[in-house]
């Protein structure tokens, strides 16, 4: 199941025309089950035809603002919140023990423990950026990933990704598939989780998974479509710490 989810089932459908806006209003109403979405007064459903039924306020306005934004037509990529939250509802009821161990075979090579022998600039960047997670993630949780030099790979101790597959236990629905999503974007686990456990900023997180990237960046330049891709992937990544957080404050 390696890659992004949400990202899935939100790709651009090349060659297809996208669906005109059909409604007129977009609202959302506090029910029983949580904050529904209303098209028209109608509850807006997932693409598996699931109520979409949401613990936070917050989280439900954000997803009429997609909507709403909507002109003469539906375009999914420009929903990110949507995608995610349909993600959430529909793949997530059976896969949920999937997208945990998925997880995991990220900290087992995770992004902040590869680590390069030179050049010296990089060196210092990648110490500044990640050492500081690696500590955080050793000393509050006692989970102790290895670091090594070079793209070689190899497996982290065993007792260690137990210990950390513990710490996702309790994190399910849609605060496992933003965590997915950030996860996938960035390479790391350990960015993820410090992301959800609010120890370690989105910002922050995103910048020290573009380490390496802005390095090659500042060597080489940039072309339009590298460009384009990291600002695709920086409003994925937002949008996931976005539903991280109006989750978890429940707002």
């Amino acid at each position: 199941m390696r890659g992004n989810m949400a990202a899935h089932t939100c790709e651009k459908n090349s060659g297809k025309k996208l669906p005109r806006r059909f409604y007129s209003s977009v609202t959302a109403e506090k029910r029983n089950t949580g904050w529904c979405i209303l098209l028209d007064g109608r509850p807006l459903l997932t693409p598996q035809k699931q109520l979409i039924s949401l613990p936070s306020k917050l989280l439900a306005f954000e997803i009429v603002k997609e909507w709403d934004a909507q002109r003469d037509v539906i375009d999914p990529a420009a929903m990110p919140i949507t995608c995610l939250v349909n993600t959430g509802i529909d793949m997530l009821i059976v896969k949920a023990t999937e997208v945990r161990d998925e997880i995991v075979r990220f900290a087992d090579c995770d992004l902040l423990c590869y680590r390069v022998e030179h050049p010296q600039g990089l060196v210092e960047r990648q110490n500044t950026a990640w050492n500081g997670a690696l500590a955080w993630l050793s000393r509050s949780y006692s989970v102790h990933l290895q670091i090594v030099n070079g793209v070689m790979p190899f497996s982290q101790p065993v007792s260690e990704l137990n210990k950390f597959r513990a710490l996702l236990d309790d994190v399910c629905g849609l605060e496992l598939t933003a965590l997915h999503v950030v996860v996938t974007l960035t390479g790391s686990a350990v960015l993820g989780f410090g992301v959800l456990d609010g120890e370690i900023t989105p910002k922050d997180a995103w910048t020290a998974s573009q380490v390496d990237e802005d390095w090659q960046i500042m060597q080489w330049g940039i072309n339009s479509e590298l460009e384009l891709k990291r600002q695709l992937r920086w409003a994925e990544f937002k949008a996931a710490t976005e539903v991280m957080k109006y989750i978890r404050g429940c707002e």
